[in-house]
């Protein structure tokens, strides 16, 4: 089994610690378990593609789904798929491998990686308006799962989070490190992580960019606005990422007393469109329950958000 290490003693520096990395591991498991499964697609014709049945089927391996359909449908064939799957020590290596590249993209030797728990998230209990990760219901997991989760553990020392995803223990040990001027960088390809201020490297795209206090206040409320369809967490009807940007354009002020019943003025406004799923709630209850499933944590165990006391949607002009 992989070793839980308490926050207590997880975070204490070692000698001649400069840079530090904090990984979140979630998708190096998943990216390298998926690595080795492979899906062969087979495509049986009845058709020469011009009008002419052929006297017996045809067949024809494809690279992928799309190419696999498209002949299919020219063919008047149907696909066959088998799925091949390598070695655990394959999908080991490619995991080894993919940290290691990422941490020598950043001149790093130091760091922490990070886990989400199998189960037990404060999330879960929150969401109403849709299941939180509904739409991940029966998504399969890597064939390997569970080897690379505990290689994780044993070799990497990976730290798993207690009732909070890895994002959130990125986000609250990033934002105490970043009091004590400690350089580190946060390696992961989640949006999520772009609420935290700080290095970022995307390991995936080969990106290194740096977030400031009021961007990551930015991105945070953009979140809001448009929801995050990845954790099935609908934000205001209509509103993608593009449009919850143009709208923060227009704002000047992103701490929660300012941002607070603007955002429930534009779920109260999203409520007027057609197929609104929450168009019969209190739209500031519709808010906060989208504040509460977006914000990752900015310290250890912090409870839930709370709106501003005594900021009222009235108390401000319209939009």
């Amino acid at each position: 089994m992989i070793s839980q290490i308490s926050p207590q003693t997880s975070y204490s520096k070692p000698k001649d610690m400069t840079k530090i990395a904090l990984i979140d591991g979630d998708s190096f498991l998943y990216r390298a378990g998926f690595s080795v499964e492979k899906t062969k697609y087979l495509v049986e014709s009845f058709s020469d593609g011009l009008g002419t049945e052929l006297k017996a089927p045809e067949y024809s391996y494809a690279p992928d789904s799309k190419e696999a359909s498209a002949r299919a449908e020219a063919l008047k064939g149907v696909i066959w798929t088998r799925k091949e799957v390598g070695s655990v020590n394959d999908a080991v290596a490619v995991l080894d491998s993919m940290i290691k590249k990422a941490l020598k993209a950043i001149d790093c030797e130091t760091y922490f990686l990070y886990l989400s728990p199998s189960t037990g998230n404060f999330r879960d209990s929150i969401g109403t308006i849709r299941k939180y990760k509904g739409n991940r219901d029966g998504l399969s997991r890597p064939v390997y799962y569970t080897d690379l989760r505990e290689h994780l553990g044993t070799v990497h020392q990976a730290i798993v989070a207690r009732g909070e995803e890895a994002d959130d223990q990125i986000s609250w040990v990033a934002r105490k490190w970043r009091e004590q001027h400690r350089d580190y960088t946060i390696v992961g390809i989640d949006k999520d992580l772009k609420q935290i201020p700080g290095k970022h490297y995307d390991w995936v795209e080969d990106k290194h960019v740096e977030v400031n206090e009021e961007e990551a206040r930015i991105y945070y409320w953009a979140q809001v606005l448009a929801g995050d369809s990845g954790d099935n967490v609908v934000g205001c009807w209509k509103m993608g990422l593009r449009k919850a940007e143009n709208f923060l354009l227009s704002c000047d002020d992103f701490s929660d007393e300012a941002m607070w019943p603007k955002i429930v003025r534009k779920f109260k406004e999203s409520q007027k469109l057609e197929g609104c799923p929450y168009k019969d709630l209190e739209a500031a209850e519709v808010a906060l329950e989208t504040i509460r499933l977006i914000r990752l944590r900015r310290t250890m165990n912090e409870r839930l958000w709370e709106p501003p006391q005594g900021k009222k949607e009235e108390d401000y002009p319209p939009l």
